[in-house]
């Protein structure tokens, strides 16, 4: 695999991390406010 196409791998499992993250972050603030009431 030559270094550029790693680069991009890497770039878009870190994109799709951070996303997963937020999305779970999110959900958990959601379900807490919920709970809540």
């Amino acid at each position: 695999m030559s270094p550029a196409v790693y680069a991009r791998e890497l770039d878009n499992a870190f994109l799709t991390e951070k996303v997963v993250c937020r999305l779970f972050v999110f959900l958990v603030h959601y379900s807490g406010d919920r709970s809540d009431n």
